[in-house]
């Protein structure tokens, strides 16, 4: 889950190099390095901390050159140390930075100790630098040489590689993660994630699973695993400058939680476009779907991962509700390794923001190898693997989303997941007339996400109340229960604060032990068919002395409760639309909190978004 950068130009790139680093902290943060060719010598400086700090001992001790390879880490093998940071140099003359992990390494370490390498790093990655240096003493070929050391590695792997006998050429290897070539005038880029080349090109070339590229200043050639020389699309770059600044705000969190309504506007425009509006297979802009597919549908099976996770719990619940479709979900972790049932007609979906977790992609991939009738994805990256490898593609139209702790693409993953249910349940003969009424309440999600976002003040003022707490539970009942999963989610991942989250009527099962006057209970109870019984499942918190925090659209006076409840009323709204606009007053609460705590809330410590490793 790391950020790999490289560049080759007329003049120095050290400057770039970091500029576009500075884009990929997303991936990985606790170390940072670059290396560049001057003199046909390598240079190198790494640091353990961010970016920042790399910026820091640049300003000590400043590298040159005209080509060169970053990295921002995020530790699988070895402490986040400075010995473990990336490029890893093999005797001055090869340079490697890598995204993912080599399985295999200890084996070859084992291998190449014999032959008398020393190793100065706990990595997988040094291998990889000492394995090119071997084989480049046998043939002299900077090519060749990483052909054959790649054949060598298990594991999924995105490389850039240094040659100070070959100073004019970076070499680029995709092997189950995702790399990207950028194309500029008498530079070339390559990079992790396109995102991090929006100042520097305009136009960019996704390599294929297997590739491999060699990239000079003036010139690109690819190769496919077999070295056959290949052509690959230029496609113009999706990113645009301001989706990768601040602007007004403190943090990209709150840029993005506040940015919602115009993400989830483009993802309920776009759906209802591509598939409401159609009667057969269709492929506009990013998304290919054929809708013919889902008429043979009879039961759907979701996998996903994090936030994802409970996006896909709370799509059941519609699916199941409205289609009348039964509907199974699972961790993508958990998935890869089990003995799976596959019913007749049963559709196979993924959901990820980035399209690139691993968990996901090694899901789908079994899920190929099985008897499902179809495999759909619903991402957020219409470039991504899962799109590339899934049969059918709905791209959610969040934007650009920066922060690790996922936002306003999470809900459009849950309205994407609703305006499905709806569509199947227009299969199952549901009323035309019905189906209009729900379409015209799911347009209404924006302005609600909006009036919602007008609670900022009033839950930063919450936020001052409930952040001394260390005992946090999160309630709810039927499908406000994913709901509340995600929100202790984006609570314990950006404050740190250990948070759980309930079926209200579980927590006397147990849980109810840990409660006490020390203890915050955060309810999600907007006046449905089962508010009456959530108000039971508080009482018996109330009755332990817990605090209570209840979200809610239901009119009633707080003066009829006691001093250790706090209501805040959310705007009433369709049913329907209620769990997607009440993750929102959950996201700020998380995020006042944390702020109040002055963490760093768009680097949470040990975490990175794009999880591209097992």
């Amino acid at each position: 889950m790391c950020g790999i950068v490289g560049v080759i130009a007329e003049k120095d790139v050290s400057q770039i190099l970091i500029e576009c680093l500075k884009k990929l902290e997303y991936r990985g943060y606790d170390s940072a390095g670059i290396a560049t060719i001057h003199n046909n010598n390598i240079q190198c400086i790494k640091t353990a901390g961010q970016v920042k700090d790399l910026i820091d001992n640049l300003k000590l001790t400043p590298v040159f050159g005209n080509i060169g390879i970053a990295h921002t880490r995020w530790a699988t093998h070895g402490s986040p140390v400075v010995k473990n940071a990336h490029p890893h140099v093999s005797h001055n003359t090869i340079a490697v930075i890598h995204n993912g992990i080599i399985e295999n390494y200890l084996t070859i370490r084992h291998k190449l100790q014999k032959e008398g390498f020393i190793f100065h790093s706990d990595t997988d990655t040094e291998i990889v630098a000492h394995l090119i240096y071997y084989h480049m003493q046998l043939n002299n070929d900077f090519l060749e040489s990483v052909h054959k050391s790649i054949l060598q590695l298990s594991g999924s792997f995105a490389l850039a590689i240094l040659n100070s006998i070959n100073p004019d050429v970076i070499i680029t290897v995709r092997s189950g993660s995702p790399v990207v070539i950028g194309h500029g005038v008498n530079a070339n880029f390559i990079a992790s994630d396109a995102m991090a080349l929006v100042a520097v090109t305009n136009n960019v070339t996704y390599l294929e699973e297997g590739d491999i590229a060699l990239v000079k200043k003036n010139d690109v050639k690819i190769f496919n695993k077999k070295l056959h020389e290949q052509n690959r699309v230029i496609k113009p770059l999706r990113y645009k400058i301001q989706d990768i600044q601040l602007g007004q705000y403190k943090h990209f969190m709150q840029k993005e939680i506040f940015e919602q309504p115009i993400a989830l506007t483009n993802t309920i425009q776009s759906i209802i476009n591509n598939i409401f509006s159609k009667e057969n297979t269709t492929s506009v802009g990013t998304d290919q779907l054929n809708l013919e597919i889902f008429k043979k549908v009879k039961k759907i099976y979701i996998v996903a991962c994090g936030s994802s996770y409970h996006a896909a719990l709370t799509g059941k619940y519609w699916i199941e509700k409205f289609a009348r479709i039964p509907c199974t979900v699972d961790f993508a972790s958990e998935f890869r390794y089990k003995d799976v049932i596959v019913e007749p007609s049963t559709l196979f979906v993924t959901i990820s923001q980035s399209g690139e977790t691993a968990d996901t992609l090694a899901a789908l991939k079994k899920a190929k190898e099985l008897s499902f009738i179809n495999t759909l994805t619903i991402c957020n990256v219409s470039e991504s693997s899962l799109a590339r490898d899934s049969d059918l593609i709905l791209i959610t139209k969040a934007g650009t989303e920066i922060s690790v702790a996922t936002t306003k693409a999470f809900t459009a993953q849950i309205t994407a997941l609703l305006l499905i249910a709806i569509y199947l349940s227009t299969l199952n003969k549901l009323q035309n007339l019905l189906i209009d009424e729900l379409i015209l309440q799911i347009q209404q999600i924006p302005y609600f996400a909006q009036q919602t976002l007008n609670l900022y003040n009033k839950i930063s003022d919450l936020a001052d109340k409930f952040k001394k707490y260390n005992k946090i539970f999160y309630l709810a009942r039927g499908i406000y229960y994913p709901i509340a999963l995600e929100g202790a989610l984006k609570l314990k991942e950006i404050s740190y604060i250990p948070t759980e989250a309930y079926p209200a009527g579980e927590m006397k099962h147990g849980t109810l032990a840990l409660i006490d006057h020390h203890s915050i209970v955060i309810a999600i109870a907007p006046k449905d068919n089962l508010f009456k019984k959530l108000k039971s499942n508080l009482a018996e918190i109330d009755a332990r002395k817990g605090n209570i925090l209840m979200f809610t659209n239901a009119n009633m006076k707080e003066e009829n409760y006691k001093t250790n409840w706090t209501i805040c009323k959310i705007p009433t709204m369709p049913l329907i639309i209620t769990p997607i606009i009440y993750t929102i007053p959950l996201q700020l609460l998380a995020y006042h909190i944390a702020d109040k705590k002055r963490l760093d809330i768009d680097h949470p410590k040990n975490l990175a978004k794009s999880v591209t490793v097992e």
